[in-house]
């Protein structure tokens, strides 16, 4: 039986890392990066269903969730489409991305998801709460690797992944603040 419970996580991520990580480490192969930042993607769509689902009996935060949900969906195709290209043009090279701080982020969003899974309903503040530090974080991850890649069609996804990130938070932001509004039109 789930339950009605909080959910806070340490998603804080400035743990003393470097800004960027230049070596990948040896071994990795060129498509590594991608399915690693696909799995990103996927995880954070998925906490988004779950979050869907918590507001099941609010139809403007379910279709909210479910939109971001479908979104990040879209977000890890286009991955996979970039890394489909780059190895039909066979360039052996992975690129250059903080495999650090995305394991961490998606070992985050992985546990995230599963504590969402354990619970019915989340409360509004904190649904909100853990959207915008999953988008201002992964803007973040995503910024970092379009500055060290200059392959053109690396610019193009990153900084696609990146404005989409910006995009969700600003739409979370705006519905945080349609709720407030609502809350406190509810109590005068």
């Amino acid at each position: 039986m789930k339950k009605t419970g909080t959910i806070r996580l340490p998603l804080d991520l400035s743990s003393g890392e470097e800004s960027i990580a230049r070596q990948l480490g040896s071994g990795m192969l060129p498509t590594e990066p991608f399915e690693l930042a696909e799995q990103m993607e996927l995880a954070v769509g998925e906490i988004y269903i779950l979050l869907s689902r918590s507001f099941r009996h609010d139809p403007r935060l379910r279709a909210l969730f479910g939109l971001l949900a479908s979104e990040e969906d879209a977000h890890a195709r286009r991955v996979r489409e970039v890394a489909q290209l780059w190895q039909e043009k066979g360039i052996n090279t992975p690129p250059t991305l903080n495999i650090q701080r995305y394991r961490h982020l998606l070992a985050h969003a992985q546990l995230l998801r599963q504590k969402l899974a354990l619970v019915d309903e989340i409360d509004e503040s904190t649904a909100f709460e853990l959207a915008a530090t999953l988008e201002n974080d992964f803007n973040d991850v995503h910024a970092e690797s379009l500055a060290a890649n200059h392959d053109p069609m690396l610019v193009m996804l990153f900084t696609e992944l990146a404005e989409g990130d910006r995009g969700h938070a600003a739409l979370i932001a705006r519905d945080a603040e349609k709720s407030k509004e609502s809350a406190s039109e509810l109590q005068d």
